[in-house]
């Protein structure tokens, strides 16, 4: 008759991986050698003391003296052995004598009497866990009295071997041992600089890059933009949200990509019909991808003379982005290589989520004018072109004060303390604005109509700091926004030039109606339409979405609707919304319903019949 004992401890988590097995095992060393010797010396008389080391079991290694010779019997007289072993992953088997598992002969060679060996417990994950094993030899009929004292002492040992820690040198999982990369590294620098995170990058060297994986779904929590515009060349660092899916897709239609690297080395990428996408590890968090850039003659990304266009998706020209509107991230931006004796007006930095479209920058010969603060302390400029500086200050005479009533009416500015105007040129038939906040562009053409400095000045509120979640809801960005300048010119300049503008309002639409007219909100879907082909990218949602909220106003009073709007703003800033979810907030707010309104005015062909275009303001 004989008895065995098996006996192991896995350690698998990054506490007990990070030491060594000092303290504890030591100690358990030092109590085995003494019970083995104690025991060899009950169960047999036979032989003489000697010096032995046993022999290292495969795979295993040198643990605190447990390969050092020691005092003890012979092999022929059955010795106890700690030691620790890293195996290849499999599956753990528990060894001979552990409670709750067994070992066939098939999984562990028969002990053989004299014989003292590891129990090998392959580790149950793939995170360099090291398993711990103490094994009592087989011991003659004579010495199985010790049952109770060996089994006794391998528990405490099985428990104070758990205490240790211990180092493998194989594989490691780094997001499962809790090594993300945006944990214990640091956040990306100036320009996007990556430093060094060797904790990281330690840990993962050895592991391959995953293969790239479509993955347009996967949120863009920051973009950090070095940009060359001498070689028109740009580094995009790309911080991205924790997936359970390792893919990651970004449009970059008119870009060559040059290189996509990860904080610890190169990613696998393809590029596929104007789409990269990129095998992120489950670790990272950033994405650095090197591309090339077009000067283009259009306004669909960069254009050749300085400035950036970048509605409703051309960011995909500009640099890897999604150009959902749904998808908000912050920015950072860093220009160089600009032309000699120009000047540069960007944002450096934008701490809020906002619309990829929302980035942009203008170089030109630029001359500034501050046109002085708001009362929140707001900073407001205006920056022209050699020979614009009449038209500048025509159009931007009411910037200031428009500012100012946004800012006490609807809430504070979210982008910064310095805001203004910025003349680009957009060739000769270029007009409009674009919402390049905090310095929004407007075509030199337009630089004279102060409405549209304060339209762009109003997409602060809503576009930018309200985004849309959908294309269909194009009017809760640009009918809200017509209608908060409506609303900045009664401020500035009085209710007679405001109901002079609301007339001449119904007359454009008349005429856009005229010559093709579409439902102002099609929300039966979301992104389901290509902005740039479809109809809805007219002055429709302009007119019908400010002519709605003028009746709207009507309705419920013009101090509820100041209330509704403002608190809608601070509820959703930084955030998508839908148009439906500011019908009903309208609702639940003032006991009014919209719904027929909007039906009539964003969800129907025509123009509804009106009686209060030109009628005096309500409070209420």
């Amino acid at each position: 008759m004989s008895c065995t004992l098996g006996v192991i401890s896995v350690c698998n988590t990054p506490w007990m991986r990070s030491g060594t097995l000092s303290s504890s095992l030591s100690l358990s060393n030092r109590l085995l050698m003494t019970i083995s010797a104690s025991t060899s010396r009950r169960v047999s008389s036979r032989g003489a003391s000697s010096s032995w080391s046993p022999p290292r079991a495969k795979g295993s290694r040198a643990l605190h003296g447990a390969h050092r010779p020691f005092k003890t019997r012979p092999p022929h007289h059955h010795g106890t052995l700690l030691g620790m072993a890293c195996p290849r992953p499999g599956t753990l088997r528990p060894g001979r004598g552990v409670p709750g598992g067994s070992t066939s002969a098939s999984s562990h060679a028969p002990f053989v009497p004299g014989s003292a060996r590891f129990v090998p417990g392959p580790r149950p994950d793939s995170m360099g866990a090291c398993t711990v094993g103490v094994v009592a030899g087989a011991f003659p009929a004579g010495g199985c009295y010790l049952r109770r004292f060996v089994l006794d002492t391998a528990v405490l040992l099985w428990v104070m071997g758990g205490m240790g820690a211990c180092r493998c040198t194989g594989p490691l999982d780094a997001s499962e041992a809790g090594l993300l990369e945006a944990q214990v590294c640091s956040a990306p620098g100036e320009g996007g600089a990556l430093a060094a995170c060797p904790r990281l990058c330690d840990a993962v060297g050895g592991q391959p890059a995953p293969p790239p994986l479509a993955g347009l779904a996967r949120d863009i929590v920051a973009t950090v933009l070095d940009v060359k515009l001498g070689s028109l060349r740009g580094t995009a660092t790309i911080e991205v949200a924790e997936s359970k899916a390792p893919g990651l897709s970004l449009r970059v239609d008119s870009l060559t990509i040059t290189g996509v690297r990860g904080r610890c080395g190169g990613l696998q990428y393809t590029v596929k019909d104007g789409q990269l996408d990129i095998g992120v590890p489950a670790w990272a968090s950033t994405v650095v991808v090197d591309y090339a850039f077009p000067a283009s003659g259009n306004t669909d990304g960069y254009r050749h003379t300085g400035s950036t266009y970048t509605w409703p998706t051309f960011c995909r020209n500009l640099f890897p982005c999604h150009p959902s509107p749904d998808d908000g991230m912050r920015f950072s931006l860093r220009l160089g290589e600009l032309p000699e004796g120009q000047t540069s007006v960007y944002p450096r930095k934008i701490e809020g989520d906002v619309p990829a479209y929302m980035l942009g920058w203008a170089v030109g010969a630029y001359s500034e004018r501050s046109l002085g603060a708001t009362r929140a302390g707001t900073q407001v400029s205006v920056w022209y072109l050699p020979g614009g500086e009449s038209a500048a200050i025509e159009g931007t005479r009411h910037l200031r004060d428009a500012m100012d009533f946004f800012e006490t009416t609807y809430g504070p500015y979210a982008f910064g303390d310095k805001v203004g105007s910025v003349s680009v040129d957009w060739g000769p038939k270029g007009q409009g604005g674009m919402e390049h906040h905090p310095y929004w562009h407007v075509a030199v053409q337009s630089m004279a109509e102060r409405l549209m400095h304060h339209h762009e000045a109003a997409h602060g509120w809503y576009g930018n700091g309200v985004r849309i979640q959908c294309w269909e809801d194009f009017v809760l960005s640009e009918g809200t926004t017509d209608y908060l300048t409506a609303r900045a010119v009664r401020a500035t300049e009085g209710e007679a030039a405001e109901a002079k503008l609301w007339a001449s309002r119904r007359e454009d639409l008349e005429k856009a109606v005229a010559k093709r007219d579409t439902v102002a909100l099609p929300d039966e879907t979301c992104n389901a339409i290509d902005m740039s082909k479809h109809p809805l990218a007219s002055q429709i949602p302009y007119l019908k979405g400010g002519l709605f909220f003028h009746e709207l106003e009507q309705q419920v009073g013009t101090a509820a609707l100041d209330r509704v709007l403002a608190r809608f703003y601070g509820l959703h800033l930084g955030k998508s919304a839908r148009m439906q979810q500011l019908l009903d907030f309208v609702k639940s707010e003032t006991g009014q319903d919209p719904g027929p309104l909007a039906q009539g005015w964003l969800r129907g062909l025509g123009i509804p019949a009106s009686t209060s275009v030109a009628a005096e303001p309500v409070s209420r």
